[in-house]
């Protein structure tokens, strides 16, 4: 179960997604110790045991270095830590930005391409989506008078 919208908002959610991610992320590679030292202080600084969310952490990581599906066992550890980090923000919304704060200095250690990403787009009526996952974008835009009419738009008269 993913954080209740009724109780975070729409920008606490992106945090505790994106906080969610990193940890799981990081799990593969060279910036676990960082990353697991980081959230162990973290939920420290919420009131939790340290003891207790390393073990969890530790326990979560040998889950997914020995998973057969790891992309699988990614998404649920994925939705577990995103619940942790929803309930310790609820118990303490001031840790926000330590929790930001720690997501972008593990962020600049991890390997490019290491993350997961996920985008739902749903363009309607006359708008565009310019999408990237991962990388640079460039786009330019022609006015809309300049633009040509889309492929398919008869309007039933058979002209």
């Amino acid at each position: 179960m993913v954080p209740d919208p009724e109780t975070l908002s729409q920008g606490l959610q992106a945090v505790v997604l994106s906080g969610a991610t990193t940890v799981v992320t990081a799990m593969a590679t060279d910036t676990w110790h960082t990353a697991r030292r980081g959230f162990v202080r973290l939920f420290s600084r919420g009131g939790h045991q340290p003891e207790i969310i390393q073990a969890h952490l530790d326990r979560d990581a040998a889950v997914l270095s020995e998973e057969q599906d790891p992309s699988a066992a990614r998404q649920v550890l994925i939705s577990s830590w995103q619940r942790m980090l929803a309930d310790l923000l609820r118990e303490d919304p001031r840790l926000r930005e330590d929790l930001e704060a720690l997501i972008t200095e593990i962020s600049k250690t991890l390997p490019a391409g290491t993350g997961h990403t996920t985008q739902y787009i749903s363009p309607r009526d006359n708008a565009m989506a310019f999408v990237v996952g991962n990388g640079k974008q460039e786009n330019k835009l022609m006015p809309s008078s300049s633009r040509p009419a889309p492929a398919g738009n008869d309007d039933g008269d058979g002209e």
